[in-house]
């Protein structure tokens, strides 16, 4: 099994990229937040369909978050992690209070991602990127 340094890389890595305008997926996430009114999205990275239940039929949605739990493959084998090594590997959205505005379009692309993976064997990894890219502490209460 490979190191536990890899396993940090990969979860730096994922929850920069995931933050990032390359993944494409924030506007969907903060507009069916904003839709359902709920301030933060859970994504499970190792399930079939990481699209959470209630927003299923929200067809980009659930397609850019697919396309981001493949990218989460690659980079976690990039490192000579499996998914077979890993217990959880879950990934959090949580579009900015101050920018979530009711008007379509305002603060769309606003988001802190937070990624946590736990391993088969070892101690879980956490990493939050706020939305301009900053690495936040690792919160207290975190699952």
């Amino acid at each position: 099994m490979p190191s536990s340094k890899r396993l940090r890389s990969v979860c730096q890595s994922f929850a920069h990229h995931a933050r990032s305008g390359l993944a494409w997926v924030h506007p969907h996430v903060v507009r069916a937040c904003r839709t359902a009114g709920i301030s933060e999205m859970e994504v499970g990275l190792l399930d079939d369909e990481p699209c959470p239940e209630r927003f299923r039929g929200n067809e980009r949605l659930r397609l850019s978050l697919g396309a981001l739990r493949v990218k989460f493959g690659f980079i976690l084998s990039n490192e000579g992690w499996s998914s077979k090594d890993l217990v959880d590997a879950r990934l959090w959205f949580s579009p900015v209070p101050a920018l979530f505005s009711p008007v379509p379009g305002d603060g769309d692309y606003c988001v802190t991602a937070r990624v946590r993976l736990v391993p088969k064997v070892g101690e879980a990894v956490e990493c939050t990127v706020d939305y301009v890219g900053h690495e936040l502490p690792p919160e207290r209460d975190a699952p």
